[in-house]
C-alpha cells in the first residue's frame, strides 16, 4: 500500500472521529444544555452523574418530569458508552495506518544506525574475535526488533502515538551508535598518537 493511500485511510478515521465527537456534543445538548465534549468516556460519565444529582435536588420539577430527564440521562449513558467505544475502535484503525507510515521511513533509517553501530563492533571484533561480534550483533538486532515490536503494539492500542513509538528504537540506537563511535573514534586516536610518539 502506497503512502497516499495509507494517508487517506488515516484521513477517513479521522473524519469518523469527528462525526462522533459531533454526536457526542449535540447529545449532550439535548439532555444537558451544554454541547461539551469530555476528554473520556469516565470524564462523560461524571458529568452525567453531576447533572442526575442536579436534577433529582430540583424542586421545580415534576415527578413525570424528573423520570423524562433520567430517561434521557440513561439514553445519554448507553449512547456515551456505544460512542466512546466507535471512537476507540476508529482510533486503534487510524494508529494501525499511523504506524504503517513511520514504518516505511523508520525502518530505512534504522540501516543507517546498524551501519554506525557495525563499524565500532568491526574494531570490537578484532579484540574478542568473530564470535563475539556475530552475538553483539544478533544482540543488537534483536533488541531492537523487540523494541519496534513493543512500539507497535503501544501504537496499536493507542497508549502512545505513533510517531513515538515507531521512532523511539531510532532514537536510543542513534545515542548508543554515535557514543560507541565516540569511544572507538578516541581509543583509536590514542593508539596512533601513542604509535607516533613511539616513533619519533
Amino acid at each position: 500500500m502506497t503512502i497516499p493511500m495509507i494517508k487517506s485511510k488515516v484521513s477517513n478515521y479521522e473524519k469518523r472521529i469527528e462525526v462522533v465527537k459531533f454526536r457526542i456534543m449535540g447529545s449532550f445538548f439535548r439532555v444537558i444544555g451544554d454541547s461539551i465534549l469530555p476528554h473520556s468516556i469516565e470524564n462523560a460519565m461524571e458529568t452525567v452523574k453531576v447533572h442526575k444529582k442536579i436534577i433529582t435536588k430540583n424542586k421545580n420539577l415534576t415527578k413525570n418530569q424528573i423520570h423524562k430527564k433520567e430517561r434521557q440521562i440513561r439514553n445519554l449513558e448507553r449512547q456515551i458508552k456505544n460512542e466512546f467505544g466507535l471512537i476507540n475502535s476508529y482510533q486503534k484503525g487510524r494508529n494501525k495506518y499511523q504506524v504503517e507510515i513511520h514504518k516505511k521511513f523508520s525502518i530505512p533509517f534504522a540501516c543507517i544506525i546498524f551501519v554506525l553501530i557495525g563499524g565500532p563492533i568491526g574494531v570490537m571484533a578484532k579484540k574478542g574475535g568473530f564470535s563475539n561480534s556475530i552475538i553483539l550483533s544478533f544482540g543488537f538486532f534483536l533488541i531492537y526488533y523487540l523494541m519496534l515490536i513493543g512500539g507497535e503494539e503501544l501504537a496499536d492500542r493507542n497508549k502512545f502515538p505513533a510517531m513515538i513509538c515507531m521512532w523511539s528504537p531510532n532514537l536510543i540506537f542513534l545515542i548508543f551508535a554515535l557514543y560507541l563511535n565516540f569511544i572507538t573514534i578516541h581509543e583509536l586516536s590514542s593508539k596512533s598518537l601513542m604509535f607516533f610518539k613511539k616513533t619519533h
